[in-house]
């Protein structure tokens, strides 16, 4: 019985007498004598057979590192695209208001569409250029004097792209742009198109495009874009730039979209619906623009949803 008590007493309090009990296996054994004999659990004793003088070796060192370093970059990676998700959905959430507020303007202006103009003495949807000190102006967009939208659009950081990164140097210093967001200069009650052409100022020889003044003047809206992403390469006033497809003239680009969604951007139609489009062709954005369209599929696809003959 008693040491049917000791076993079971034992399997609950065993501990290790190492190390000093195993430099003395006599007083070890004498002392757990000792222990069984007053009724006690017996100390565990460590043998030096026991000790494992193994470690771990080099390769599984490197192994283990190896692994740690493959699973923060995962880590890091999968962060890095949740991020760009982020912005773009926030981007998109701004096009949303911008188009729904180009909606309700017209509608409050018998159909008429807000003016798209590039000068800074006249009022538009917005206005100013945002290159050198104008890049700055938050009054462009916030003052209704200048800008059209203002009464409908109360918050500056919609006009600005989250994922937007870039700025301009003023006195030694950077700032960031208070605006990335253009409008299809063929759109606009006072819109001047001069580089479509539109039909007004085509010049003899050249293939004059229809510019909108009235929502009821666009047909298959679905397919026409109004406000775009522009990069900033390019950008400055409120009018995006598309000169469309001439006979005996090169295609080139004027304004350019950016790509600073994983190599898409983010457009809204005049239907009111706002969709992210996958550029494909490299050459649509780089540091070092080659004005150059030949044969890019990009700027096809941007003529076809601009404007028609």
């Amino acid at each position: 019985m008693i040491l049917s008590s000791y076993q079971n007493k034992s399997a609950r309090e065993t501990v290790s007498c190492f190390p000093r009990l195993v430099t003395d296996p006599e007083h070890c054994l004498s002392k757990g004598r000792q222990r069984l004999n007053g009724g006690h659990a017996i100390r565990r004793c460590v043998w030096p057979s026991q000790i494992s003088n193994s470690g771990y070796t080099l390769l599984e060192i490197l192994v283990t590192i190896a692994i740690i370093i493959l699973l923060v970059s995962l880590t890091a990676t999968g962060l890095g695209h949740s991020r760009s998700k982020a912005r773009r959905l926030s981007c998109e959430n701004n096009f949303r208001q911008l188009i729904l507020t180009w909606n309700l303007y017209s509608a409050d202006h018998q159909e008429r569409l807000v003016s798209n103009v590039h000068l800074d003495l006249t009022a538009g949807w917005v206005r100013g250029s945002v290159q050198g000190k104008g890049a700055t102006n938050i009054l462009d967009l916030t003052v209704p004097d200048g800008a059209l939208f203002a009464p409908y659009l109360s918050d500056p950081l919609i006009y600005r792209c989250p994922a937007d990164e870039s700025s301009v140097v003023i006195e030694g210093a950077e700032h960031p742009r208070v605006r990335s967001v253009s409008m299809n200069q063929a759109m606009g009650f006072e819109s001047y198109a001069i580089w479509l052409p539109s039909k007004a100022l085509a010049q003899p020889g050249q293939q004059g495009y229809r510019t909108y003044r009235l929502s009821t003047d666009i047909q298959a809206s679905a397919e026409r874009f109004v406000f775009i992403d522009e990069s900033e390469v390019t950008i400055n006033d409120p009018a995006f730039a598309v000169e469309m497809p001439q006979q005996n003239r090169p295609p080139r680009w004027i304004d350019v979209p950016t790509t600073r969604h994983r190599q898409s951007g983010v457009i809204a139609f005049a239907d009111g619906h706002v969709e992210s489009q996958q550029w494909v062709d490299s050459r649509t954005e780089s540091d070092h623009f080659d004005k150059s369209a030949e044969n890019n599929a990009d700027w096809l696809w941007l003529t076809s949803k601009t404007s028609t003959k």
